[in-house]
């Protein structure tokens, strides 16, 4: 009988979005390959992601939107105007992937809601669990 898996080792065994920017694993779909070259190429955005993400933790909030984050990076940059060599975009796709490198990073396994991606339910599959 297959066991369930407490959310707080979701980092160290589903998610593991930190050793995927680190270089320590390799990427297991397209959209991790692209997410790493994207976090690796726009660390301002990750910066940002953070600030935020403290600012809604520091105000007392128990579960915060990775999409509400994203969208204030969007509406800051559009307000500070764009470089014209460069276009400004963060994908859709990428958002989950901030919010689980997030919760890993600042140690917070539930202060986004998030639905498991098909690679992570691999892993779980693999690691004994059931989802």
């Amino acid at each position: 009988m297959k066991r369930k898996l407490d959310k707080e080792r979701y980092p160290d065994v589903v998610w593991r979005v930190r050793e995927l920017v680190k270089g320590e694993r390799p990427a297991e779909d397209e959209t991790e390959l692209h997410f790493a070259q994207y976090f690796k190429d726009n660390q301002d955005i990750w910066l940002a992601f953070v600030h935020y993400g403290h600012e809604l933790r520091d105000a007392g909030n128990d579960v915060g939107s990775a999409w509400l984050i994203v969208n204030r990076i969007r509406w800051d940059h559009s307000l500070k105007g764009i470089d014209e060599n460069k276009q400004f975009k963060i994908s859709n796709t990428y958002i989950a992937m901030f919010a689980r490198l997030y919760m890993e990073m600042g140690n917070c396994p539930h202060f986004f809601r998030t639905k498991l991606r098909k690679p992570e339910q691999r892993r779980l599959k693999e690691a004994g669990f059931d989802e």
